[in-house]
């Protein structure tokens, strides 16, 4: 039986880890904000087909931006209302999230920045820059954990999903 769509979009989201431990960290919810970026940069949902094949957003997204092709990978009605700088910061910032080893992705608070750098070099000439700045302001605040606060987290998660590999390794050898 095929899946809903939303179930399969759902599913095309998550990180591989995810779904072989069922186990969520930081790193897999950096994974999944990686495809909503891609989808919101080009309109598409995680999984799409066109009328020759299916793809899935990562994969799609990817190798365009390899060819040094992003334009292609944005959503065709919002064409002429961004500047490319700010969209190629965008599809790094998404092609980071969506590195393949978690410990290649970055923090959420270095993604907030690369955000935010997004936002200024777009609104460089706008009278919104003073918007920019406060909604910058607020956001960090929201997002202010150390570096060091971080990396203890990941570390106290990665000793945890050690454990229960090890603890389902052994169940499933009994």
């Amino acid at each position: 039986m095929r899946r809903p769509k939303s179930q399969r979009s759902l599913l095309a989201s998550l990180d591989i880890l995810i779904l072989s431990t069922g186990i969520l960290t930081k790193k897999s919810d950096v994974y999944s904000f990686g495809v909503v970026l891609f989808e919101l940069m080009s309109g598409h949902a995680a999984t799409f087909s066109t009328f020759e094949q299916s793809f899935h957003i990562v994969q799609w997204a990817t190798s365009k931006i390899a060819k040094g092709d992003v334009e292609s990978t944005i959503d065709p009605r919002i064409k002429g209302q961004y500047k490319m700088n700010s969209m190629w910061k965008v599809a790094e910032t998404a092609l980071a999230c969506t590195a393949r080893s978690s410990k290649e992705r970055p923090y959420m608070y270095n993604i907030l920045n690369d955000l935010n750098q997004a936002m200024k070099m777009e609104m460089e000439t706008s009278d919104q820059a003073y918007d920019i700045l406060m909604t910058e302001v607020t956001t960090t605040s929201m997002f202010s954990d150390s570096v060091e606060e971080e990396e203890e987290e990941e570390k106290e998660e990665d000793d945890t999903h050690m454990k229960d590999t090890k603890i389902l390794f052994n169940v499933t050898q009994s």
